[in-house]
């Protein structure tokens, strides 16, 4: 029997429209990577300096306090070179299968280095197809609300900042194995292989928790503006067609976001 999860909202959020539908495929830049790859450069190097001032002013007797902000400074840039470095990893990844005579359209997300509808489309097929009699896979969709008016108000490239962000904290909280894609402007999904809904309910929550801390933590700017909503679905044995399935999943999110943000309706 369907049911729903849902915590308290402190305010009123922008409630998105119906699910967008999905992007259009994109063919692979290669200015994209090597601009990526020239920011992170230069970055590092930026960084190369103030390490070498710090050991300058290490000498000198510098205060221990400035010291402090220099490596708390250094720490965050280092966690941003890192998360830059796996959405380029993603990039290069499908630009090589591609020179290898793989597929002409792009598999990768280029805002986000996640999978991209195309590839979510495929990937899903083919593991509903192999699925054995007693197999089981769960879908989760997560909804990113109210991005539209994000960008009416910050601008799109911030929005994009906030989408990429939203990307890493997903693909970090969930198992290495588990596949994401980034379906549509503001759907993401997530393919579990052997996960019955009802365990896939404890991992949207982590998730949520997880988006929640870490985007909008202590009442940030992203705190009543932006809104997560999931919706899960199960398959069990083969038969199920991937686009019956996304459609649930669609329609769970749907009546999640009925109930309340944010939520969590397990179909």
């Amino acid at each position: 029997m369907p049911r729903t999860l849902s915590r308290p909202s402190t305010q009123d959020r922008p409630d998105p429209s119906a699910p967008v539908p999905a992007v259009g495929e994109l063919v692979f830049d290669t200015a994209f990577v090597a601009r990526s790859l020239d920011r992170l450069i230069v970055g590092r190097l930026q960084d190369l300096e103030t390490l070498r001032q710090m050991a300058l002013d290490l000498n000198a007797g510098a205060n221990s306090e400035a010291l402090h902000r220099q490596v708390v400074t250094l720490a965050r840039s280092a966690r941003e070179a890192y998360e830059g470095l796996q959405q380029s990893r993603e990039v290069l990844v499908g630009l090589h299968k591609q020179a290898s005579g793989g597929a002409v359209v792009a598999s990768v997300d280029q805002l986000t280095g996640l999978a991209n509808r195309a590839a979510f489309s495929t990937h899903l097929a083919a593991k509903l197809e192999a699925l054995q009699p007693t197999g089981t896979l769960s879908l989760m969709l997560v909804d990113l609300g109210a991005l539209k008016v994000l960008a009416s108000e910050i601008g799109q490239a911030v929005t994009n900042r906030v989408v990429k962000r939203f990307a890493v904290i997903l693909r970090r909280t969930i198992k290495r194995t588990d596949y994401v894609a980034r379906i549509g402007p503001q759907n993401f999904a997530v393919v579990l292989e052997d996960v019955l809904p009802e365990k896939a309910v404890s991992i949207a929550l982590r998730v949520h928790d997880a988006i929640e801390a870490k985007m909008s933590p202590n009442g940030g700017p992203m705190a009543g503006v932006l809104s997560v909503t999931m919706g899960i679905v199960g398959a069990s044995g083969p038969g199920l067609a991937a686009d019956e399935l996304v459609r649930k999943a669609y329609d769970a999110v749907a009546q999640a976001r009925k109930e309340g943000r944010p939520a969590i309706y397990l179909a």
